[in-house]
């Protein structure tokens, strides 16, 4: 194994860590935050929030650009390359294309904001917040943009200030303004205020940090252009995504009623867990290897895929067959409700996350090619394939037919992403020592799963999170029956070993005896 690799792979993995613990604690906290603000507003008042956050988020995504990736790709490339004025170039030229953007469509839509309040949403209390709640939508651009260029570098800054920090004074904005007995306005103002001051705080801490990051001495290569043409194709992913993530609702809420809307959008977050490690695992990986194909680094680029896309299997794999088999238990402990459609679509979205899991970062990769053109025609087909199937299945199938539907359409992009990657690139995660283990474990689950639900129609919490050490342990186990460990995964152990503090020395000899 050459050096290259082992020292990316120490590095994607320290940094796969540290994001994944940063995002699971960022999701815990905006879970809270929701909470105290449903708890302390009108069911009206908070459909209201609701409807502007919904076009905040609008204006936030095309004020983009899709330059979030372009920044990340490019900075890691140029850094590869050891341009530094093409490094400034791209830093500069994003911010003044996303500056232009945000600040012409939050003028355009804060003029219609009472337009669009009276003739679309037919609400007028709707206009002021909407015009207050626009104002996040550059400020976001400005913490999405500093924490581009931090991951082009290699650093995970953003994830403190967007993750954990931007939820954390949510908190304690919304705590603030329910203590005092604050009209719901007040909560409105809160949220802005936790925007304000989380990008005022990154941006004073990127003046002092970026200096000794960045040669701000060199002549800077402008990229307006190039960086435009890079990223619009990822605008266009974004937007399609945005399809595909509200297409089944709001077709779900037009041909069936708002309860079965709230009981799919109680299936489709839990199915979200299933690719939490490969979304962690992505954060570090682009840039990364970006670094190598800079560098025509091509071979590296394949096995650091490889390997990468066979850790995050094994540590999807569990989570994931919890979902999958205990669907019906999962919904009845976290929303305490379950029915024979929930579960089955639960299974239905697990399993595509799951593919997707499988077949690794093939977006990413693509990203990191310069393929954006690739993913802006596959993901436009996945958008309207989506939408094309909801139409169809639903009315036949109900919440049923809305899971198969982007199941389909999602398993569908990524599988042509994969394709491409393979016949351009010969790219691929599929050796005997990621199969075998996979294969071996069916077996065993499926004796464990059958002993256990023989025992309880409603497994408890303890028993599912029990279930999910078991199938831990037994992956592991196979893995090392079917000696389908290499040198590489006791570079990630020790890279794990480094950034917990914790001392793996049985874990490294146990893994030795099997390479």
């Amino acid at each position: 194994m050459s050096e290259v690799v082992d020292g990316a792979l120490r590095a994607v993995a320290k940094g796969t860590l540290l994001v994944l613990v940063g995002t699971f604690v960022g999701m815990l906290l905006a879970f809270f935050a929701r909470v105290v603000l449903v708890r302390n507003v009108s069911v009206a008042d908070y459909g209201i929030f609701s409807i502007a956050l919904a076009v905040v988020g609008l204006v936030t995504v095309f004020s983009e650009l899709g330059l979030q990736g372009g920044i990340i790709r490019n900075i890691a490339f140029f850094r590869g390359k050891q341009d530094a004025g093409m490094v400034l170039g791209v830093i500069f030229s994003a911010f003044q294309l996303g500056a232009l953007a945000s600040l012409f469509l939050f003028a355009v839509l804060f003029l219609l904001s009472g337009f669009l309040s009276l003739n679309v949403f037919h609400n007028a209390a709707l206009s002021l917040v909407l015009k207050v709640l626009l104002v996040a939508a550059p400020l976001t651009v400005v913490v999405d943009f500093l924490s581009a260029v931090f991951r082009g570098l290699g650093r995970a800054e953003g994830v403190f200030f967007y993750d954990f920090l931007l939820n954390l004074v949510k908190i304690a904005s919304f705590l603030v303004v329910a203590f005092l007995g604050l009209s719901f306005f007040g909560m409105v103002y809160a949220y802005l205020f936790s925007f304000v001051f989380v990008a005022l705080l990154f941006v004073l801490y990127s003046f002092m940090k970026l200096p000794s990051l960045v040669d701000f001495g060199v002549r800077k290569v402008m990229q307006r252009r190039n960086l435009l043409l890079f990223s619009v194709p990822l605008l266009a992913q974004a937007v399609m995504g945005m399809i595909m993530e509200w297409s089944d609702t709001l077709m779900i809420g037009y041909f069936m009623s708002a309860e079965s809307v709230g009981v799919y959008n109680m299936a489709m977050p839990v199915s979200k867990l299933v690719p939490l490690f490969l979304v962690a695992l992505v954060f570090f990986y682009v840039p990364v290897a970006s670094g190598f194909f800079a560098k025509n680094l091509l071979s590296e680029v394949r096995r650091l895929y490889a390997v990468l896309t066979k850790w995050v299997f094994s540590f999807s794999l569990p989570l994931f067959l919890v979902v999958f088999l205990f669907p019906d238990a999962l919904l009845q402990i976290l929303f305490n409700t379950a029915s024979p459609e929930a579960s089955l679509s639960l299974r239905i979205l697990s399993l595509g996350f799951f593919v997707h899991v499988v077949m690794g970062p093939t977006a990413s990769t693509l990203v990191v090619f310069g393929r954006t053109k690739t993913i802006m025609a596959f993901s436009v087909f996945a958008g309207l394939l989506n939408v094309l199937l909801n139409f169809v299945l639903i009315p036949r199938f109900g919440i049923v037919g809305a899971a198969a539907a982007l199941s389909v359409s999602f398993v569908l992009m990524h599988a042509f992403y994969l394709l491409v990657l393979f016949s351009r690139f010969r790219i691929q995660p599929f050796t005997g020592k990621y199969l075998r283990p996979f294969v071996s474990s069916v077996l065993c689950v499926a004796v464990v799963y059958y002993f256990t639900k023989s025992l309880f129609a409603f497994p408890p919490l303890w028993l599912i999170l029990l279930m999910f050490i078991v199938f831990l342990l037994v992956y592991a186990l196979c893995v090392l029956l079917t000696r389908s460990f290499d040198d590489e995964d006791l570079m990630i152990l020790l890279a794990a070993e480094k950034q917990l503090g914790l001392k793996l020395s049985f874990f490294k000899g146990l893994l030795r005896r099997f390479v």
